[in-house]
């Protein structure tokens, strides 16, 4: 299983690689696909030659990676924390159809059937939808004050 919806999924890619620093959902996103990433790879390397039984646990590590990542949180977090693995995508529009398809995927090796009550499909992609001119792009005024808090601190001069 390839949970992967689109090409880049990480936020603190963002900035010379400091645009996690920017926004508390785009740490909680990129450590929970460093988590996914991660569990992938382990299981791939324990697995090379049985791709099928290695594919099925990707599927069942990714589904419950996902239900502990959102598990705790409100269902608009949950909605967020979802909608931005699709928010940087190849074509720089909304392709509502990433997300279906994650969640679709998720949900096809959620053996505990967890994400079911977590997870309405139609709620997510409207959410995604109607956030995606927002949060697709880095908001240039949050990005200037973080920059001025950065430049600025106890500097003693010489």
């Amino acid at each position: 299983m390839n949970a992967r919806p689109v090409a880049t999924n990480l936020r603190g890619t963002a900035l010379g690689h400091f645009g996690a620093f920017l926004d508390p959902l785009w740490r909680r996103n990129d450590i929970m696909w460093g988590r996914l990433d991660g569990a992938e790879r382990i299981i791939t390397a324990l697995l090379p030659n049985n791709r099928e039984l290695a594919r099925l646990l990707v599927g069942e590590a990714h589904a419950a990676i996902v239900h502990e990542a959102i598990a705790k949180t409100g269902a608009n977090e949950a909605k967020d924390l979802i909608c931005e693995a699709g928010m940087r995508t190849r074509s720089g529009n909304a392709e509502p159809n990433l997300i279906t398809q994650f969640i679709e995927n998720l949900k096809t090796y959620d053996v505990a059937g967890q994400l079911k009550t977590l997870i309405d499909d139609k709620a997510f992609r409207q959410h995604y939808v109607d956030t995606f001119p927002a949060r697709s792009k880095l908001d240039p005024e949050s990005s200037v004050r973080i920059a001025a808090r950065a430049t600025t601190g106890n500097r003693q001069d010489a």
